[in-house]
């Protein structure tokens, strides 16, 4: 079988190896994968060798797959029914009339799948009087040909569905004539919870509504019936999920567990767009997504930008709001337009990070942990960590982040050159972008102070972490070390030093001052390389390149010397302190 001369096959068509049949299969949407044992949903034939047939065929199921997906996206997170309002009463029952019928209707237009139902339920309803024919062991089942869809279904089954169709039917007109709305309690349960809401009997209007779809089911069984004599009954059409997001009013806290699904997301990015979105609903009332207006999102710029914090976080905060409104409206279609598209709020940095001068090095690095190897007590410290991670900043650029997370095995040399591979394998480690996934090249200096030294002894010991006295924040794995180095910076007589980050900066101004080309800077220091093609071909540079543009950072005027010796906080870890001052005034 060839495409040649056919049309374009439909998505989910492929071709069998073994076969001219062709086969479908839909993938499980990311955010519904826990309701599935595996990532494809279905896989099924076609049961045709002609691609138009199996086009029209996979439209049908393609169609069907995205209502259940839709279904099954609205009870991931069921909202909670209060009260059941008569529209709503009104569409379960529409809905319960739906799936009976079509569920009927499936049986008719598959015998196969009629046959294998029967046949599975006989043993089961021949006691109680549910139907009526012979039982036959299963050796004489599986004996049987297929059925032929084009012949319909054979006179014997048609009876023996009609004879189950009939006995339901009765008892649905027993519990219609006697109110017993308990037996459709389970349909009205699974019909609400395909619409993203829960059912519960005993609030306001729920019993109201359980008779209105007794009343369905009931029509619904006669309708049934009706077929079994040869009459035409149409299958209607059950209320889309268009019609159920008119029925309640869904909010943009509905959207967060789905968001949350959708991508692999840092925890302090959900902790940041969690708080984003309680300010949201201070600020606007909370009212339904669908009623939110332009005026409103005015005042909720104003509101956040009056929160007393900086723009940019008045900023970062804005757009978590209208990242979840852009996702209501083009990921779940929710809304059919961002309603504050367009809406910003602009800042401009008031206290731009400068890179560290010679003389605030110099006041840094003449404290006794660099002079002396005095690894303070303090736990935020991380022991040794306190030593080598300012040295690692100011010598490669990297964040503090990307250091504190380094492990033994981080360390490799490639092609004869010591280097920190950046990464973000594992369970714990993150990186900023992808372009933060890199080598960069031990400095030569480092080496001369015994870096690769202390790599080796943390090997020997068997640690994985790099750091074995650091402790990693749950949320940002840098915290507790950022904050220890902050003590550090308020030195006595001195204004406050630069942050660690500025640390990149430093770096960075030394490369450009030494001649390196931009490109290459922004390799080394783990950002986006943009311009030409030319340009772009810096992340093509071996390590080789890299520790020859690395090792031209050098600082005139900071003399280090080389004081380690062995790790004093491999085997012991630093006693817990939670004083916020120097440990080296």
């Amino acid at each position: 079988m060839t495409d040649e001369n056919m049309t374009k096959r439909a998505a989910g068509v492929h071709p069998r190896s073994d076969s001219s049949v062709w086969q479908w299969k839909i993938r499980v949407p990311q955010e519904l994968r826990s309701l599935y044992p595996s990532e494809w949903a279905h896989r099924c034939s076609l049961k045709t060798s002609d691609l138009s047939s199996a086009n029209i065929k996979a439209a049908q199921l393609q169609a069907r797959w995205t209502i259940r997906f839709d279904e099954e996206r609205n009870g991931l997170n069921p909202q909670v029914v209060e009260r059941v309002t008569p529209e709503m009463g009104k569409l379960l029952a529409e809905r319960v009339a739906a799936r009976i019928l079509g569920m009927d209707e499936k049986l008719r237009n598959e015998p196969e799948t009629a046959r294998m139902l029967l046949e599975a339920t006989r043993p089961f309803r021949i006691p109680h009087g549910l139907a009526i024919g012979p039982y036959e062991p299963p050796s004489a089942i599986a004996d049987r040909a297929p059925l032929d869809p084009l012949e319909g279904m054979p006179l014997d089954l048609l009876l023996e569905l009609g004879d189950v169709n009939e006995a339901i039917n009765r008892q649905a007109a027993i519990q219609m004539a006697t109110q017993r709305v308990a037996a459709v309690l389970p349909f009205v349960k699974a019909e609400a919870l395909a619409l993203g809401l829960t059912f519960d009997a005993k609030v306001p209007g729920a019993l109201d509504a359980l008779r209105v779809c007794l009343k369905a089911y009931r029509k619904a069984w006669q309708d049934v019936t009706e077929r079994d004599a040869g009459n035409v009954i149409e299958t209607p059409e059950a209320p889309t999920p268009t019609k159920m997001k008119q029925a309640k009013p869904t909010f943009l806290r509905d959207v967060l567990p789905q968001w949350k699904l959708s991508k692999t997301r840092r925890p302090q990015t959900v902790k940041a767009a969690e708080k984003a979105l309680g300010l949201y609903e201070e600020a606007t009332g909370n009212p339904p997504i669908a009623s939110l207006t332009r005026a409103q999102g005015v005042d909720c710029r104003n509101a956040l930008l009056d929160q007393g914090v900086t723009a940019k976080t008045a900023r970062d905060r804005f757009d978590y709001i209208k990242g979840f409104l852009n996702f209501a409206h083009r990921e779940l279609e929710l809304l059919t337009r961002n309603p504050w598209e367009g809406l910003a709020i602009e800042y401009t940095t008031t206290s731009p990070r400068r890179p560290w001068s010679g003389e605030q090095l110099g006041t840094l690095f003449k404290l006794p942990l660099f002079t002396a190897y005095d690894i303070p007590n303090d736990w935020h410290a991380g022991g040794d960590a306190a030593y080598w991670i300012p040295l690692l900043g100011i010598f490669t650029g990297a964040r503090v982040g990307e250091l504190c997370q380094l492990e033994v095995a981080d360390i490799e040399t490639v092609d004869g050159v010591a280097s920190l591979h950046i990464t973000d394998l594992g369970d714990t480690k993150t990186v900023k972008t992808s372009a933060s996934r890199r080598l960069v090249p031990v400095h030569s200096e480092l080496i001369r102070l015994g870096f690769l030294d202390y790599v080796d002894a943390i090997k020997q010991a068997k640690s994985t972490s790099l750091w074995p006295a650091l402790k990693l924040a749950p949320t940002k794995p840098s915290n507790y070390f950022s904050a220890w180095f902050k003590t550090i910076r308020a030195v006595e007589d001195e204004k406050e030093l630069p942050d660690f980050h500025s640390f990149r900066h430093t770096v960075r101004s030394k490369l450009a001052s030494a001649g390196v080309a931009e490109p290459m800077i922004d390799v080394l220091c783990g950002h986006e390389v943009t311009g030409s093609t030319g340009a772009k071909k810096y992340t093509e540079r071996t390590i080789d390149d890299k520790q020859k543009a690395l090792d031209r950072v050098a600082y005139s005027g900071l003399s280090l010397p080389k004081v380690f010796a062995s790790p004093v906080h491999l085997y012991a870890k630093p006693k817990r302190k939670s004083s916020k001052t120097s440990t080296f005034a």
